[in-house]
């Protein structure tokens, strides 16, 4: 590795510039301190709110018997859980992100260690354990509790049954990966992975006995941990985008699940997964529900803050209030461009609605543009777009984009 990495600039020491050695980082850059405690600062006002919500939810895990709430169906890994907050309104107060799942005091699901204690902890406090899971790892997956059962002796088996020998050790973290995260702030994730796999390859120097095979097995471990933590920053993107499009309650189901809103919504979350400069959507409203359209709108309205957004869409409602620019195009070639104040102007003083006899429809359609039809206390009244202002008897009201498509696109009959 080279020692001119910017970041290490006003460090001392040498050793730890060429291999990965966090304690002679340590060794050369600390300072010992013989003072008192005057340096201590007060809690923050940030601290102290976010410490007031964590009482809060301490109080409500007691009362309910000291389990606030428990996992039933995502098995806890690395990757399982987006980011996690104390607080999601208190959430830019935080500075280090992430508790065990994805709610604070949640309890995680942990069936390594052995299937069944991970289900007596759910039933234990009300919580029903996942089905799946349980044929997962009861008939296809061997536990840590299932190999060490195995190499039970009779005679330990028995002293287990009689409670002379009771449990097995770390129940808690038995199969964990224990990441040292100072390695990760000092050389990055890439150089550490990139020092495993070395590691691997010279592991044994082709010789494969038990304890090599062990260890080869430990650093290929290590190297999944690493990269899982590098899977892990597209994992936070994917929790945030999923909440923004309202997903973030079905992100763990397939996708061929997903109602065809749903899709288009998880379809366009994944256009912003890579942080694009430019960003072009056809249709992406449709398909969506009213109150979705309108969310799904304002996401994009917020996207065009520091993205160009250009939509394509015959849906008007779609860019009326969001698009700084449109641009009418008809077989290919564009008859017209503005601002949406533009071009409702452009049509300003030829938008009228005139009360009619049905039996008028036909006669009006073959000589005007009608955008809109509606009955009101029993009269059928028609919106008319027109260039031959004024309309006989017609009143003139102030035109919409609707009218404008209407007025460039629609024949007449």
């Amino acid at each position: 590795m080279s020692n001119e990495r910017k970041e290490w600039e006003g460090f001392s020491g040498r050793i730890w510039k060429e291999e990965v050695n966090v304690r002679d980082f340590i060794q050369n850059n600390y300072k010992p301190y013989d003072g008192d405690e005057s340096f201590l600062a007060q809690p923050t006002e940030a601290t102290n709110k976010l410490w007031d919500a964590l009482q809060k939810l301490q109080k409500e895990e007691r009362a309910k018997g000291g389990v606030l709430d428990m996992e039933t169906e995502v098995v806890s890994s690395l990757t399982s859980y987006g980011p996690g907050y104390i607080d999601e309104a208190l959430k830019d107060l935080e500075k280090v992100v992430g508790i065990q799942t994805d709610k604070p005091l949640k309890r995680a699901f942990m069936p390594y260690g052995g299937i069944k204690m991970s289900e007596e902890a759910c039933t234990t406090y009300g919580y029903e354990p996942s089905e799946k899971l349980h044929e997962i790892f009861h008939d296809y997956h061997k536990t840590h509790n299932d190999a060490v059962f195995d190499c039970y002796t009779p005679e330990m088996r028995l002293a287990r049954r009689n409670k002379i020998v009771t449990g097995l050790p770390d129940t808690y973290g038995r199969g964990r990966i224990v990441g040292d995260y100072r390695r990760v702030a000092l050389y990055g994730i890439d150089y550490l992975i990139e020092m495993k796999e070395a590691d691997k390859a010279n592991c044994g120097c082709g010789t494969m006995t038990d304890d090599i095979i062990r260890q080869r097995e430990e650093l290929a471990e290590q190297i999944k941990a690493l990269k899982g933590m590098k899977k892990t920053e597209a994992g936070l993107q994917a929790n945030e985008l999923a909440k923004e499009v309202g997903l973030a309650d079905v992100l763990h189901k397939k996708i061929k699940t997903y109602s065809g809103g749903m899709k288009k919504r998880a379809m366009f979350a994944q256009t912003l997964m890579n942080h694009p400069d430019i960003l072009i959507l056809d249709e992406p409203t449709a398909g969506l529900d009213p109150q979705k359209r309108i969310e799904l709108r304002n996401i994009i309205s917020q996207l065009s803050k520091d993205k160009i957004v250009l939509i394509a869409t015959h849906v008007v409602s779609d860019i009326e209030y969001i698009a700084n620019q449109i641009v009418l195009m008809n077989h290919g070639k564009i008859i017209k461009v503005g601002s949406t104040k533009d071009l409702i102007q452009s049509i300003d003083g030829k938008v009228f609605e005139r009360c009619i006899e049905e039996g008028q429809l036909k006669q009006l359609e073959s000589k005007y543009r009608i955008s809109n039809l509606r009955y009101e206390q029993g009269k059928l009244i028609a919106r008319i777009i027109t260039d031959e202002a004024p309309l006989e008897n017609g009143i003139r009201i102030t035109p919409d984009l609707n009218d404008v498509y209407l007025s460039y696109f629609q024949e007449i009959s």
